[in-house]
């Protein structure tokens, strides 16, 4: 085991994760740990991460005082790869593959693709109609929703939570949602 505190954050870190995201990371590695030893954090010589700043964070914010030690892999580069693999390992725009579209589709769900965080990546408008989604999935909004922006008419009481679906469903089912 290593302790999380033995783990430097590189100071430099170009890159930047936001609290919904960082939140999400959370629950990644919460559902999914082994996936940690697929993709372990990479440190250098010192103990300073060089790979997986995020996640680092993340296992903080979990709470976590140790992790196993195939979570965390030693790098020897030198001061130049090292800040050259900072950028690389995140995979920037040129160096990344793209998403097909239609195969996203016909192998998972698409609330299955919005519970992985997927729903910036998929694009409703690229040769899929609304019509052959709504046919495969019933519903397109996460099931992790944390507050519901509705439209309500003037006059209409809302006492309970029936009578917000009811609300949605005279709206055709289209609602705004926020998640914190």
């Amino acid at each position: 085991m290593i302790k999380v505190l033995a783990l430097k954050p590189e100071k430099n870190n170009p890159r930047k994760i936001s609290a919904e995201s960082l939140n999400g990371l959370c629950e990644s590695i919460r559902e999914d740990p082994e996936f940690m030893t697929l993709r372990p954090i990479v440190v250098d010589e010192d103990n300073t991460v060089i790979g997986g700043n995020q996640r680092l964070k993340a296992i903080i914010q979990l709470g976590f005082k140790e992790i196993p030690d195939e979570w965390v892999r030693k790098a020897n580069l030198s001061e130049d790869k090292k800040k050259r693999f900072l950028v690389v390992d995140n995979a920037p725009k040129g160096m990344s593959g793209e998403w097909d579209q239609e195969m996203l589709l016909e192998t998972f769900d698409v609330n299955e693709l919005i519970e992985l965080g997927m729903e910036s990546e998929i694009d409703f408008n690229n040769d899929i109609e609304k019509e052959e989604l709504d046919e495969k999935n019933e519903v397109l909004r996460p099931l992790k929703c944390t507050r519901i922006l509705l439209s309500i008419p003037v006059g209409v009481t809302i006492k309970n939570i029936d009578d917000v679906l009811s609300e949605i469903e005279k709206n055709g089912g289209l609602v705004d949602y926020a998640s914190n």
